[in-house]
């Protein structure tokens, strides 16, 4: 059908607001999508595209005609697929708009959500996608460049999502290749970073060379370090446990970023685990929304709370083993109990709905200031509520069996085991059942299947693949 004689329903249904909405992407991803679409609709690419301010280039996408019937535009600036306009629902046309459950899909491994409940972080699919002023994370590994087979390990759970402790950097060069395994940027220099951090080994020869005062002043100076020392042994493909904080950043922005690592540089104060970290650093190079702030330093101090609790709700397990309370001593048994549970079944329940209500009312924030797509929107709230209800039931289901399991056998071992780790377990094995059913769905059908709340159109179902 001719452009020309397109309703203005239908024309602004594919490919402008409803499907894309382009004020949320910065003038070279705009420049790019111009340029892909008037190829794909074997149109000449204007003059001076390259050149175009925002405005004009809105314009200029807005103005383009949809795809041919029964056919789509795959998109790989946006890694998007929009729809015919046979499959669209015009307004006018007698098909149905309202809400209803349509699907749409994501083709590459979807977003995870970070332990503050509203950060979003990407898996870096290649080492040559890292841009200067990203901002990566890596597991947490203390121990980094004593032991190989213990730093690959570790990139392995947290590639799998089973150890969610992170170490931060950001990126101070771009990767326009790896040439071994060290990635390089494009005039053939090893990529650098910049952070907070250090080495066991190189603590010592911090020590040596200027004794061991100046490691307790400073043991973990910020410092700019090749990129290979996270990623060693990785090819140019997608890289094992590298994450990368979702972020929109235009040029400028990664200019200053660099900018502001080089005056931390020159001039940085002394680290500290909980007021100036990796992760302080990080979070307050964000041009849009700097924050000097280290989520991870409550989070760890709420799990190690949790952890002395489960020691102690260990001490009230041993107590139902005693003679007294099991030969019927009731009142005595009633009140051990209620003491483990505040200490055990309590604290688990609290943090699996409070992480849930914190994540979905972040999550909506983002998706109401279009930092996150529909799609990724629902495939996390998808997740986190299937956390909560999974993982956390789960967890609190096996704390609750414990007393009886104590009173009435001799598995006194497992349930100590059990009223320490069962959050853990669950949660770790709910990780790993995500990552499983995620990569099934990307080698069999090459897409992660995501229901979404949206308008019903002719077909009902909306083939979409927002990353």
């Amino acid at each position: 059908m001719p452009a020309s004689k397109l309703s203005k329903a239908t024309r602004t249904f594919i490919p402008p607001p409803r499907e894309i909405e382009y004020n949320k992407f910065n003038v070279d991803k705009l420049r790019e999508l111009a340029i892909e679409l008037h190829e794909q609709t074997n149109l000449p690419v204007p003059a001076g595209v390259k050149r175009m301010k925002k405005a004009k280039l809105i314009a200029l996408l807005t103005s383009l005609p949809p795809p041919p019937t029964h056919e789509s535009y795959t998109i790989r600036a946006l890694n998007l697929t929009l729809l015919s306009v046979e499959d669209a629902p015009v307004k006018g046309s007698g098909e149905s708009i309202d809400k209803a459950l349509v699907v749409n899909s994501i083709r590459s491994p979807p977003p995870i959500i970070y332990v503050d409940g509203s950060t979003v972080m990407e898996r870096v699919n290649n080492l040559t996608d890292l841009r200067r002023g990203d901002h990566v994370c890596v597991g947490l590994n203390p121990m980094r460049k004593i032991f190989h087979p213990f730093d690959k390990f570790l990139q392995y759970l947290t590639h799998f999502e089973l150890f969610p402790a992170y170490h931060h950097f950001v990126m101070y060069d771009d990767v326009r290749g790896v040439e071994g395994s060290v990635p390089m940027t494009g005039d053939g220099k090893v990529a650098m970073i910049c952070e907070y951090s250090n080495t066991p080994l190189g603590a010592i020869a911090q020590a040596w060379e200027h004794g061991l005062s100046s490691v307790w002043k400073s043991p973990a100076p910020f410092m700019r370090i090749p990129l290979c020392d996270y990623v060693e042994g990785c090819s140019p493909g997608p890289a094992l446990g590298v994450f990368r904080v979702k972020e929109d950043l235009n040029p400028s922005e990664r200019d200053e970023i660099v900018s502001k690592m080089d005056k931390l540089l020159a001039n940085h104060e002394t680290y500290s685990f909980i007021y100036r970290n990796c992760e302080h650093a990080a979070f307050s190079f964000n041009p849009k929304k700097p924050v000097w702030v280290s989520p991870q330093v409550p989070y760890l101090m709420w799990n190690f709370m949790r952890f002395n609790m489960g020691l102690a709700s260990v001490l009230l397990l041993m107590q139902l083993t005693r003679s007294d309370v099991v030969n019927g001593n009731i009142h005595r048994y009633h009140v051990i109990s209620i003491l483990y549970h505040l200490l055990s079944t309590v604290p688990v329940c609290l943090q699996s709905v409070i992480q849930l209500m914190r994540t979905v009312m972040s999550m909506t924030a983002k998706r109401v200031r279009n930092e996150i797509s529909s799609t990724v929107f629902w495939h996390l709230v998808y997740k986190e509520t299937s956390r909560a209800f999974v993982a956390g039931g789960l967890a609190c289901l096996c704390l609750g069996m414990l007393p009886k399991m104590v009173s009435d056998t001799s598995y006194t071992t497992t349930a100590s085991l059990l009223a320490v780790f069962a959050f853990t377990l669950s949660n770790g094995l709910f990780n790993a059942l995500c990552f499983t059913v995620v990569r099934v769905m990307l080698s069999t059908k090459g897409e992660v299947v995501v229901p979404v709340m949206g308008k019903k159109g002719r077909r009902g179902r909306t083939e979409s693949n927002e990353g």
